[in-house]
C-alpha cells in the first residue's frame, strides 16, 4: 500500500516546502494539491514541491475540467515532466457544484467532458487520475483513465464504490484526516461535513443519508458550523479517518485500496506529517 499527504493553497509556500521535504523523508509516497477558488492554484504549487523533493509523485486532487482548460493543464504538465521527470498524476474531476455555480458555470455532458480531458492528457503522456463517487462516474474512469480517486473513507462506502469499478485500475481512498487527538478537530469536522453534504445521490440514497445530508449542507450554507457538533461522532466514524495509532491502523488496512491520501487538515501541522511516518512504518 502507498500513502499520500494532501498539501492546498491555503498553506503558504514555505510550509509546503519543509513538508514536502519531510513528507518524502518520512515514507509518503505521493502529494498531492487540492483546487479551491480561494487557494493558491495547484499550478503554483507543484513546482515547489518538485524542487523540494528528489522522487515523490505529486499529483493534483483535484482540478476542475470546467474551470482549468485540457490546453491548460497538458501544457503545464509537458513542463513539469520535462523539469522534474515523470513523477506527476492529472488528477481531475468536474469540481464541487455549488461552487462552480458561483463562478457561473453550469456543468454539461459532464462524462464527455472528463473523457476528453483524459483523452487529451494520456496522448500527452500523462498519467490521469479521476475524482469518482457516483456510479457513473466511477465506472467510466475505471475504463478510461489511470486510476480513481475515491472520496471516501470508512470501508462500507469504498466497498459500495469498488463495485462499479469495471476494470482494474489504481484506487485511492482520499479523505479528510487527523493523525494527532484533536488537531485542527473543528478543520476536521467542517471538512468531513463538506464531503458528505455534497455527496452522490444515490450513494446518500442507498445509505439512507439523503435527510442528515440536507441538514448539514443547511448548516453549512448558514456558516452555523457549532451546530455540526450533534454530528459530529457520525462525521468523525464516516467521513474521516482520526482515531489514535490502532484505530488509525486498523481503518486503513480495512479500505483494501492501493494508496490511501491523509487529506486536509493532516498536512497542516508538519508534527501530523511526521505522526503519518509512524503509521506508515507499522504497516
Amino acid at each position: 500500500m502507498e500513502f499520500g499527504i494532501n498539501l492546498n493553497g491555503d498553506l503558504s509556500p514555505e510550509y509546503i516546502e519543509r513538508a514536502a521535504k519531510i513528507a518524502e523523508e518520512v515514507g509518503v509516497t505521493h502529494i498531492w494539491v487540492g483546487e479551491q477558488i480561494s487557494f493558491r492554484h495547484p499550478f503554483t504549487l507543484l513546482p515547489i514541491i518538485a524542487e523540494s523533493t528528489e522522487e515523490i509523485t505529486i499529483g493534483t486532487g483535484i482540478l476542475s475540467v470546467f474551470v482549468n482548460s485540457f490546453n491548460q493543464m497538458c501544457g503545464f504538465f509537458e513542463l513539469l515532466c520535462e523539469e522534474y521527470g515523470d513523477r506527476f498524476i492529472a488528477g481531475i474531476a468536474p469540481g464541487d457544484f455549488e461552487s462552480l455555480k458561483s463562478l457561473g458555470i453550469i456543468p454539461k455532458k459532464v462524462l464527455d467532458t472528463i473523457n476528453r480531458n483524459i483523452s487529451f492528457l494520456k496522448n500527452t503522456g500523462i498519467r490521469v487520475f479521476v475524482g469518482a463517487s457516483g456510479p457513473k462516474m466511477i465506472e467510466n474512469a475505471s475504463i478510461n483513465a489511470d486510476g480513481i480517486l475515491l472520496n471516501y473513507v470508512f470501508p462500507e462506502y469504498v466497498k459500495w464504490g469498488k463495485q462499479f469499478v469495471k476494470k482494474d485500475c489504481y484506487l485511492v481512498a482520499y479523505g479528510p484526516s487527523q493523525v494527532l487527538p484533536r488537531h485542527y478537530d473543528s478543520h476536521l469536522i467542517i471538512a468531513s461535513a463538506i464531503v458528505f453534504s455534497g455527496g452522490n445521490k444515490t450513494f446518500l440514497r442507498d445509505f439512507k443519508l439523503e435527510k442528515m445530508a440536507g441538514e448539514i449542507r443547511n448548516i453549512l450554507e448558514r456558516r452555523q458550523f457549532n451546530e455540526l457538533e450533534r454530528y459530529e461522532n457520525f462525521l468523525r466514524s464516516h467521513f474521516s479517518i482520526c482515531g489514535n495509532m490502532d484505530e488509525l491502523i486498523e481503518r486503513i488496512c480495512l479500505l483494501k485500496v492501493e494508496q490511501v491520501v491523509f487529506g486536509d487538515p493532516a498536512g497542516k501541522s508538519l508534527d501530523s506529517i511526521r505522526k503519518v511516518g509512524e503509521i506508515i512504518s507499522k504497516i
